[in-house]
């Protein structure tokens, strides 16, 4: 699956991996982003999969 960021996403996240490396190392850095893509494709795969909020 191809994940597409707006550029203000992709601004945060370079933010969030200069921080992360920075302060825990790569190491930190890549279980974050691992997790994150994962978290990313459960909602595309389940866009509906959330608690409604209303």
């Amino acid at each position: 699956m191809t994940i597409r960021l707006s550029r203000r996403a992709q601004k945060d996240l370079d933010e969030i991996r200069r921080f992360t490396v920075a302060r825990w190392g790569r190491d930190q850095w890549w279980k974050n982003y691992r997790g994150l893509v994962r978290a990313i494709e459960a909602i595309s795969a389940n866009p509906e999969g959330g608690r409604a909020r209303s």
